[in-house]
């Protein structure tokens, strides 16, 4: 097995998870959130915490990237550039765009630290369990694939570097253009008078895929009070997409307008679950006033 302290750099709802499960395992862990009311949160629970991402890589070997987006992932990537630290290998969490993975890869290989994408499948709960699906876009047998499978044996490995996040948003798109079927559905089916519960009741009937349907529209009609996954990082994710897409020039007509969509629902309520899309597309509808 191999060994090092972890460094977990974002203590937000996954990145906390992961840092949680792996101190609570046995593993040599230091943590870092830019916000210092989470890192007291993690000290609180007796996990050590870095006041900064250049601490952080003075007592880390691998260091885990849990970011919002490509942006504070290079400035992170600076950050660990600068540091006079001891860190072998990046393993980046975050959803992001492959170009600027590769990018990334490339700065820190120049000074001899290697790196690899880890797209990430699953919840918070099965962050704190070890039990996250992980696309990964690095070499099987690497030194950073034996590091990843310390948060999950769930790993799958897609290909070169980016191919992880690559991976991540093309799930994405399918989870998101689902979700937002279902909203379409829902809504037509208010606009017609249809009992919308029974729907769901006879979808669900069907077993297979008409489960999990049925289960999102529910979520629909009954939101939950914590977002599962938040309608602004869905739209961020779209527009990741987006740009793949022209810079692939892959053609795509369905991301676009889920980019679109889920944009203009993020404006509206940016922390409701991703599945408050059916609220945009009432709002488009006449169905509900424009201020609901």
């Amino acid at each position: 097995m191999i060994g090092g302290r972890i460094g977990i750099v974002g203590l937000g709802a996954m990145g906390g998870g992961v840092a949680r499960f792996l101190f609570e395992s046995g593993r040599d862990t230091i943590e870092y959130d830019a916000l210092e009311s989470t890192r007291a949160r993690a000290r609180d629970a007796g996990r050590p915490v870095a006041a900064s991402i250049s601490e952080l890589c003075t007592a880390a070997d691998w260091v885990f990237l849990f970011l919002p987006g490509p942006t504070e992932v290079r400035q992170a990537v600076d950050a660990i550039l600068a540091a006079d630290g001891t860190v072998r290998g990046v393993l980046d969490f975050t959803t992001s765009d492959p170009t600027v993975s590769r990018s990334v890869a490339a700065e820190l290989a120049a000074s001899g630290i290697d790196y690899a994408d880890a797209g990430v499948l699953g919840n918070p709960p099965l962050a704190r369990t070890g039990s996250l699906l992980l696309l990964l876009g690095c070499p099987q047998g690497s030194d950073l694939a034996a590091v990843a499978e310390l948060v999950s044996k769930r790993c799958f490995f897609l290909g070169e570097t980016g191919a992880g996040h690559a991976a991540k948003l093309a799930a994405n798109e399918l989870f998101t253009a689902q979700v937002a079927a279902m909203a379409e559905a829902m809504t037509l089916l208010h606009r017609l008078g249809v009992d919308q519960e029974v729907f769901l009741d006879a979808l669900g009937a069907t077993g297979g895929r008409g489960v999990g349907l049925a289960d999102i529209g529910r979520t629909m009609l009954q939101p939950p009070e914590e977002a599962g996954f938040a309608l602004r990082l869905a739209a961020k994710d779209l527009a990741l997409l987006s740009v793949l897409n022209e810079q692939a020039e892959a053609g795509l007509a369905v991301a676009p307008a889920l980019a679109g969509l889920f944009a203009r629902a993020a404006k509206h309520d940016p922390d409701a679950d991703y599945t408050a899309v059916y609220g945009e597309l009432r709002r488009s509808a006449g169905a509900v006033p424009a201020e609901a």
